[in-house]
């Protein structure tokens, strides 16, 4: 439940409170014990329901978890990009050079006749 959930309930609970008070107290003129044990009650559980309302725990909502979803698969990437300047940071200027020649070259391709694109070796 967020705020407004809990808010909600709230409203609902008390306006049930009033109403059935109402209902139950307000056509007699004096009150008797039984009517008295009821209204306690009906206080009992009125609180009741306020304080389990007002201390249950909030739960996430999907744009929490999708918040949550998307921070983890950047947190992800984060840690690979910082792996490979790891790597590459250890590489010598031989090796950096090879690795670059290889990535700015396009790697050759050919359409096969199920519509698949197949790399071609060197």
């Amino acid at each position: 439940m967020n705020s407004g959930d809990k808010l909600r309930a709230l409203f609902v609970v008390w306006v049930a409170f009033v109403l059935a008070c109402w209902f139950t107290f307000g056509r007699s003129a004096s009150l008797g014990v039984g009517e008295v044990f009821l209204g306690f009650f009906y206080l009992l559980a009125v609180m009741g329901a306020s304080i389990s309302i007002t201390q249950s725990v909030e739960t996430p909502t999907r744009h929490d978890a999708a918040a949550e979803q998307v921070y983890a698969s950047t947190k992800l990437k984060r840690e690979q990009i910082n792996q490979l300047d790891r790597l590459v940071e250890t590489m010598n200027s031989d090796e950096r050079q090879a690795l670059l020649q290889r990535l700015s070259e396009p790697e050759p391709v050919q359409l096969t006749d199920d519509g698949e694109l197949k790399q071609l070796r060197r």
